[in-house]
């Protein structure tokens, strides 16, 4: 008999550029503004130094896609300019079509005084292969 051993789920993301996908959303309370909720998008990140966990990195958004807002330009760079005209502008973007989708994202830790470790921060997310040109799984290290 085999008893399959899974796979720990970890936030501890390393700095760097990674291949990672789209695999999760949900609404999460606004620790700014209680009574209000933020969208988190959650990916998984393909690192190859730790292929014994499942490494996941999450980023928090207002849930609005307004001219200039965080979440439209972040899902701009990740999508490519434009990719709201496709659905029609009045219309409403499910969530849910983006999971799945693969992204070249941008890791970076935030040292902060009081915290063994670093807060792990996802500044962007980019078309698959762009951020250096070449679809590794490790790419070149972050140099924000």
């Amino acid at each position: 008999m085999k008893i399959p051993i899974p796979r720990e789920t970890s936030f501890d993301c390393p700095e760097g550029e990674f291949k990672a996908c789209l695999v999760e959303h949900a609404a999460v309370p606004d620790k700014q503004n209680p009574g209000r909720l933020m969208l988190r998008l959650l990916f998984e990140v393909d690192t190859p130094s730790t292929p014994f966990k499942c490494i996941k990195v999450a980023r928090n958004f207002k849930p609005s896609l307004d001219r200039g807002s965080e979440l439209k330009c972040f899902l701009e760079t990740m999508l490519g300019p434009g990719f709201l005209d496709k659905r029609g502008a009045g219309g409403q973007l499910d969530i849910n079509s983006l999971i799945g989708t693969e992204a070249d994202i941008r890791v970076v830790h935030k040292h902060r005084t009081g915290y063994e470790r670093p807060f792990v921060q996802l500044v962007e997310a980019c078309p698959l292969g762009s951020l250096t040109g070449r679809n590794t799984h490790q790419l070149e290290a972050c140099h924000i």
